[in-house]
């Protein structure tokens, strides 16, 4: 009896320890602005794309994206400039069922980078591939179709702080539905 009980206990307590496991995944960071390797793993190592740290992302996780603009395609605008991305019409930023994207953090080389304000911090998802696009969306024929794409996730894919913008949905079957997000 008593090799039952310890035995139920520690199954108990292994199951409480993989749950609480399962509750908190790693922390991915994004930052047009990051200097470093690019590993993703701090503010001074950032991902210099939100589409790289969804790359390597999994369920219970976290993507904390700095103020700047980000393109479907790689590319990318901060304090820098412009970092051309492929010009791949088709790229989305996919969101990833248990994944959380947040946008609004103040960065790298700010006073305190893990500031969240998505008023002062925009962080901007954009379609503009060439960063091009007029007032009038003037020059958007090589937009992505879809900036964001929600299809097969469900309610625990988060997406949380950012601007939608310049997605140029147009075509036949899906390409012609949800330029700023698709959700089928």
């Amino acid at each position: 009896m008593l090799a039952y009980r310890i035995s139920r206990l520690c199954w108990t307590t292994s199951l409480i320890l993989a749950v609480a496991g399962i509750a908190h995944g790693t922390t991915w960071y994004v930052d047009a602005d990051s200097p470093g390797a690019a590993d993703g793993l701090s503010w001074a190592t950032a991902f210099g794309n939100p589409q790289d740290a969804l790359a390597v992302a999994s369920a219970t996780d976290t993507i904390r994206v700095a103020q700047g603009t980000y393109m479907t395609d790689g590319a990318r605008i901060g304090n820098g400039g412009y970092v051309a991305g492929s010009a791949n019409r088709d790229a989305t930023f996919q969101l990833i069922t248990g994944v959380s994207l947040e946008g609004g953090y103040a960065g790298f080389g700010e006073a305190d980078p893990d500031l969240r304000n998505i008023s002062v911090h925009a962080t901007i998802l954009s379609g503009d591939l060439a960063a091009n696009d007029g007032w009038y969306f003037e020059n958007h024929d090589e937009n992505s179709y879809h900036v964001v794409t929600g299809s097969g996730t469900i309610e625990s894919a988060i997406l949380d702080g950012f601007v939608i913008t310049s997605g140029f949905a147009i075509g036949s079957a899906r390409q012609g539905d949800g330029a700023g997000m698709l959700t089928i």
